[in-house]
Order: C-alpha cells, then structure tokens, then sequence
C-alpha cells in the first residue's frame, strides 16, 4: 500500500483513539524523510502534530525536529503543543536552539509553544524568542529597503511556482478549491494583505 494511503487510513484511525502505536509512529517517522514526496511528509507531519503521543514518543521526535526543514518544522511543533512535561521542553529548547530550520520560525509562535510548559523550560525558551525577533526585525529593515525597487508581479508565473514540485506552496495551502488544508486558505489573501505583506 502506498505511504500517503497508509498515512491517511492511520489518520482514520487515530481520529477516533488520539493515539499512536509504535509501529505506527515509527511508520510516520520515516516518512518525514527529505527522499520523500513532500505531499506524503506533509500528511505524516500534520498526523503526527494531532496525535496524542507519549512522553517516549515526544523524546523521539525531537531527534526528527532537529533534522527537518521548514516545510516541516511548523508541523511537527504542534505534536508538542499538549505537552506539559519538563524534560520534554528543555530537550525541545536544545534542539531548535541548534535546528538549521530553527530560524524560520516566528517569535509568536515559539513563545505560544512553550506557554503550557513549566518557568524553567520557558526561561530557556527566552534567548531562542530574543534571537527571533532579532532577526525578523532585520528582515523586515532589509525587505523595506527593497521594497521601491521590486518589479510588477506575474499571475500567471507565480501560479505556476505556487503548484510546482519545486516550491511545493500547495502542499499545505489551498487557492480556491485546490491545494492542502494545513497552512491559511490563501484564496483572499490579496483582499487581507496589503502590497508590502
């Protein structure tokens, strides 16, 4: 059976028990391999970010968010969001301290992360946010500089990009009735967002 297949019958099932087996989570794990098509990491990220997993599990995770890229960072996080444990946090706090992907986060989204976790592993969270901020401060200086000189855009270039392989945009976003349900629906965003978003 295909590995999207499988990924989406687990999904059935973990709907109605939360939970994950070991053979299961092993399963989804190895899917969220960079060989594998980004549609199936996606789904194997987005069920792993609902599943109700064990303190063992969320251990082995962070050994998987230290190695993903941003297309799957964001969702593995959610796996940690009903987590309270503190040796859960701080093993999370080292890992996306030294993760490559780390820095694609936003401060706001770390910051709600380690909301539910205990002081301590909220007071090592600290210098990663500072960081972040930090840094999309700079991006934000650096995008207004280039701002002024940036050409007209191309609808129909930029549709093309949004479905590609390459930049795979419709993995987890959705234009009109196409494209995932992980990320915003972006079918208004021109409506929602100003040129300079």
């Amino acid at each position: 059976m295909p590995a999207l297949l499988r990924i989406k019958a687990m999904d059935a099932m973990a709907a109605r028990t939360g939970a994950l087996n070991e053979g299961s989570f092993d399963m989804l794990v190895q899917q969220m391999n960079p060989n594998v098509p980004s549609a199936t990491r996606a789904e194997a990220g987005h069920l792993l970010s609902k599943a109700s997993l064990t303190k063992p599990q969320l251990l082995g995770l962070t050994r998987l968010v230290a190695s993903v890229g941003p297309l799957e960072l964001p969702l593995l996080l959610g796996a940690f969001n009903q987590s309270r444990d503190q040796e859960v946090g701080a093993t999370l706090v080292a890992v996306l301290t030294n993760s490559a992907a780390g820095g694609t986060l936003k401060p706001d989204d770390v910051r709600k992360l380690f909301q539910r976790f205990p002081v301590e592993v909220r007071d090592r969270a600290k210098p990663m946010v500072d960081e972040l901020v930090a840094q999309a401060e700079q991006q934000t200086a650096r995008l207004l500089k280039f701002d002024a000189d940036l050409p007209t855009g191309d609808a129909v270039r930029g549709k093309a990009i949004f479905y590609s392989e390459k930049a795979v945009c419709s993995v987890c976003h959705r234009v009109g009735d196409k494209g995932g349900q992980v990320g915003p629906d972006l079918t208004r965003i021109g409506r929602i967002r100003t040129q300079r978003d």
